[in-house]
């Protein structure tokens, strides 16, 4: 093989080398950012459902007469991927709301993609 064509082989070698590389790079990087945002997503999901769950509770507590002590509260809260079923029982000490005992059920909701 001569000089000149050794050096062109030589060059394809580095390029596709350099490719290779460039393309595994990117590769990784794009797949980091759809990890990454589906972890978001979910985290988002979990703390919405957290935050809906506590206003459910504010709400039930809040229409609660304390004559009426102790008290059974059941609801539900869906956060996208499942619903929360939770039962608690309250009651009322020292001029508020206890929890005494609480239970919570997911139940996971099918979904297809």
């Amino acid at each position: 093989m001569t000089e000149r064509g050794s050096i062109v082989v030589g060059a394809l070698v580095f390029a596709s080398v350099v490719g290779f590389l460039w393309v595994a790079d990117f590769a990784a990087r794009l797949t980091d950012r759809i990890q990454t945002e589906r972890v978001i997503s979910i985290e988002t999901r979990a703390q919405d459902a957290a935050r809906a769950e506590w206003a459910r509770f504010d709400a039930l507590i809040a229409s609660l007469d304390p004559e009426s002590s102790p008290v059974t509260l059941d609801y539900t809260v869906p956060d996208g991927l499942s619903t929360r079923a939770v039962r608690l029982r309250v009651v009322w000490e020292n001029g508020q709301w206890v929890v005494t005992e609480r239970q919570a059920v997911w139940h996971a909701t099918p979904v297809s993609h």
